[in-house]
C-alpha cells in the first residue's frame, strides 16, 4: 500500500473505532427485561428508602416487566400480557415509559430474546 494511502486510512480508521467505541451498550430488541422507576418519578422522598426489588413500594408499581420493543433517547417501549382474571384470555399491553423515569434496565439472560417482525 503506497503511503499516501496509508496516510488517508490511518485517520479514517481511528474515527471508526472512535464512532465504535461511543456506540451505546444496549438490551436487544425482543429481550425480557425489567424496567426499575425512578423514586423521585414516584414521589417518593430522597430520605426514605425503598427496596428496588419488589413489584411495588407504598402501594406505587416501581417496575414493569415485558418484551423490549423499543429503546431510544426519549421512550422505553414494553408489551406484556395482562391477566384479568377468571376464563378470560390475558390483554395485550404495550406500554411507553419516558426514558427520565427509568431508574435501571434489568435483562433476563435466562430468556432468549423474542423474533422481532
Amino acid at each position: 500500500m503506497s503511503p499516501r494511502i496509508s496516510a488517508l486510512l490511518g485517520p479514517a480508521f481511528v474515527l471508526l473505532l472512535a464512532a465504535l467505541w461511543r456506540r451505546p451498550a444496549r438490551p436487544a430488541l425482543g429481550s425480557v427485561v425489567t424496567v426499575q422507576f425512578r423514586r423521585d418519578q414516584l414521589h417518593h422522598s430522597a430520605s426514605g428508602a425503598i427496596n428496588v426489588s419488589p413489584a411495588s413500594a407504598e402501594g406505587a408499581q416501581v417496575c414493569l416487566t415485558g418484551y423490549l420493543v423499543r429503546l431510544d433517547q426519549d421512550w422505553v417501549v414494553l408489551s406484556y400480557e395482562h391477566s384479568v382474571g377468571g376464563n378470560q384470555p390475558p390483554m395485550k399491553r404495550e406500554t411507553w415509559i419516558p426514558r427520565a423515569a427509568v431508574l435501571f434496565i434489568e435483562v433476563d439472560k435466562d430468556r432468549a430474546p423474542r423474533p422481532q417482525p
